[in-house]
């Protein structure tokens, strides 16, 4: 090597490396002198003083043992310099480092140790000169990993946008008459306006929900708790992508419009189960706070959620802006543009859910309700952290909702922290609920409603339920602006036998909740009068709130439910699933009955969760012989979390000692099977899991079922 640097006239290499083939060159002199000595001491034998040995560079054993470790570390300093491989040597013996005898985790980080260790000692005072350009590149078979990222955080971080949206107001239309208003809800009503960016081309949303609540004037109300609570208005729609913002065409802000309030209204005359209708309500009412009946609770007994109308407008104009040039903080910034959202209504309420694609692809089954939503909009580019940081837009971002993306975008930053589940109210088929009611609910209804088996006012009710029977409290959200509930109640469609809904709720629990809770649902008829809401009638221990106990609210027929986890452990994997829906009784619809039948065809309940109640199982196989309706609830499900997998191969490699424990894998074909399951791991899945996967991949390399190097190439 010194031959090499002379050649391309390289001196100061070659004197630096010079200077340590000397010291390498004294110093196995003196480790060679002093072993010789501590060879002879130990045989009794002296030498004389024509001794090939000198005598002042005879050592103890501690001065020994510290003259190897500095030839140790100038061998590795001297080879980091030139960019060769570094080996990795035991300080005190010298001895080569490897797999085979220390680990392989533990070989691992002393060689990132020793990559730092280096780094500072070929940059210190005391080197013959500044750090040098090597032969090849340094760190070349030095670590498995980078120390560092490829790509610096803040770079990763502009690639993402944020949409800030401000609701102006309801503006325009034809319905400008005292008695409607500004939106056409009677005055005793409220709206529940939902805010989300959607990708027409795709089909998806690309953004959670965000809450806006008015009154039939368009007023904004409050959606907190208490006198202090914030009317907001104004939210940033996180983290779209460079993906999303490329197809700007297709991103659109949709607007979904629910009325709070009468099934029917008395100026309708019965209601038709056509376009919503725009009635003539009470004068006077007063609403106080709007947590109620704004969230879906059961706080307003007199008042369903009803379908009124969808708004979209394109972000298109808005999204291929070119921002303002960065303020110093990071964040760029396009100019504001004003938007107009004009309101449809469906002419079939059992469309309701579906009717947004219905106007972007213009298939008809709409018509204008006569009023609009105006918006204001523009577009931060970069870290959503630091757009919220900026004092230079900090008055655009005063009392802002933040509105999460729908799920993990391209790129997933680090430390990012999440572990939700999105739950999409679909569907439901009911043609058998007329069939369905028990005795005691069949005296409650006329015989005219008694006999409408086709022509129902469906509504459904969703509860985050343990095993033991507890519900799980403010762990459902609706949207964001408005806090979380512990239960979630449905839009009811007029006369409907099969409702089409495509609500979204959002489940936030901890891992641990997630493997003994179950999604419970509860079904009910909602009479087209009203009476039926202003009575409830809640099971032994509880209180009727849905926090304790199940409340059944009159005209309750049916149940059913989903556990989050699979019999693998796992967790649901994301699709649409048909759930069974079952007869209501109050004894059958506790976990340690209900938990024995199956949740939908292809479903069925893992072994955590199973009641181990043998009265339970006895009350079960009574209730079994007639207990399911023959209808059906399609629920889809999707996980977003950096804490749980709905990968089985994953999974068994993170755990897979534990399975060695049980005797699942007690050869080495065991982990040949793990190694197989992992390689059909989607990359998200990888990229969130990494360290664990890891430490996983190196355990099973240092474990003694990989004494002979079978896994080392997999």
């Amino acid at each position: 090597m010194l031959k090499e640097y002379l050649l391309r006239r390289d001196y100061a290499m070659f004197r630096r490396v010079k200077r340590y083939f000397d010291e390498l060159w004294k110093g196995r002199r003196r480790l060679v002198a002093g072993v010789e000595r501590k060879g002879l001491e130990e045989e009794g034998l002296v030498r004389g003083e024509a001794g090939e040995v000198d005598m002042n560079m005879v050592m103890d054993g501690v001065a020994l043992s510290d003259l190897r470790r500095k030839m140790i570390s100038v061998m590795e300093v001297g080879n980091f310099i030139q960019g060769l491989d570094v080996v990795v040597r035991h300080s005190g013996t010298g001895m080569i480092l490897s797999e085979r005898n220390i680990g392989t985790i533990p070989l691992y980080r002393r060689h990132l140790d020793l990559q730092s260790k280096n780094q500072e000692r070929s940059t210190s005072p005391d080197s013959l000169s500044p750090p040098l350009k090597p032969l090849r590149p340094t760190g070349t078979g030095i670590t498995p990993l980078s120390l560092t990222p490829a790509r610096d955080l803040s770079e990763l971080a502009m690639r993402f946008s944020q949409v800030w949206v401000d609701v102006l107001g309801w503006g325009g239309g034809s319905i400008s008459s005292v008695s409607y208003g500004g939106i056409g809800i009677a005055q005793d009503e409220v709206a529940e306006v939902y805010f989300g960016i959607y990708n027409k081309a795709e089909g998806r949303w690309v953004s959670e929900e965000f809450l806006v609540v008015v009154d039939w004037k368009g007023n904004v109300l409050a959606t907190g708790e208490g006198d202090g609570a914030d009317k907001k208005t104004k939210t940033l729609f996180m983290d779209l992508s460079h993906r999303d913002l490329d197809r700007s065409e297709a991103l659109w802000i949709v607007g979904r419009v629910v009325r709070v309030g009468k099934m029917v209204s008395a100026d309708s005359g019965g209601g038709t189960g056509g376009r919503p209708a725009l009635v003539r309500g009470d004068t006077g009412s007063s609403f106080g706070s709007l947590k109620s009946s704004a969230s879906g609770s059961d706080g307003d007994r007199g008042k369903v959620r009803r379908p009124f109308g969808w708004g979209v407008a394109s972000l298109a104009e808005v999204l291929k802006e070119r921002a303002a040039e960065d303020d110093g903080s990071g964040v760029s910034v396009t100019k504001s543009f004003d938007l107009s959202m004009p309101i449809f209504t469906p002419t079939t309420e059992s469309n309701f859910g579906t009717l947004h694609d219905n106007i972007l692809h213009k298939l008809g089954g709409f018509e204008s309700a006569g009023t609009l939503i105006n918006l204001r909009v523009k577009v931060f580019h970069g870290d959503a952290a630091d757009v919220m940081n900026s004092k230079v837009h900090a008055p655009l971002l005063k009392s802002i909702v933040l509105t999460p993306r729908n799920g993990f975008g391209d790129v997933i930053i680090p430390n990012t922290v999440r572990n939700s589940m999105y739950i999409t109210l679909s569907s439901g088929d009911f043609s058998h609920s007329g069939l369905t009611f028990s005795p005691l609910q069949s005296l409650r209804l006329t015989k005219k409603s008694a006999s409408k088996t086709s022509a129902r006012n469906i509504e459904v009710s969703v509860q985050i339920r343990l095993s033991s029977g507890e519900f799980v409290k403010n762990c459902i959200s609706k949207a964001n602006g408005c806090g979380r509930d512990a239960s979630w109640r449905s839009v009811v469609s007029y006369h409907s036998n099969q409702p089409k809904w495509g609500e979204m709720i959002r489940v936030d629990l901890s891992p641990g909740q997630f493997e003994r809770s179950h999604v419970f649902l509860l079904v009910r008829h909602v009479s087209s009068g009203g009476s039926s809401n202003s009575k409830e009638v809640t099971s032994p221990g509880g209180s009727g709130d849905g926090s304790e106990g199940v409340g059944e609210r009159e005209g309750t027929f049916a149940f059913g439910f989903l556990p989050l986890l699979r019999g693998n452990h796992t967790v649901l994997h994301d699709a649409l699933h048909t759930l069974h829906l079952y007869r209501f009784d109050r004894k059958a619809a506790h976990p340690s009955v209900y938990l024995n039948f199956a949740p939908g065809p292809d479903l069925a309940v893992p072994a955590r969760l199973a009641p181990k109640d043998v009265e339970g199982a006895v009350e079960a196989l009574k209730f079994n012989q007639n207990g399911q309706t023959g209808d059906s609830v399609g629920v889809r499900t999707r996980l977003c979390s950096t804490k749980l997998t709905q990968g089985r191969g994953l999974l068994g490699l993170v755990h897979w000692k534990e399975g060695v424990k049980k005797g699942t894998l007690s050869d080495s074909d065991g982990v040949g099977g793990v190694l197989e399951r992992f390689m059909e791991t989607s990359e998200t899945e990888i990229i969130k899991f990494l360290p664990q996967i890891f430490d996983g991949l190196f355990s099973i390399l240092e474990s003694e079922l990989n004494n002979q190097g079978r896994w080392d190439e997999k």
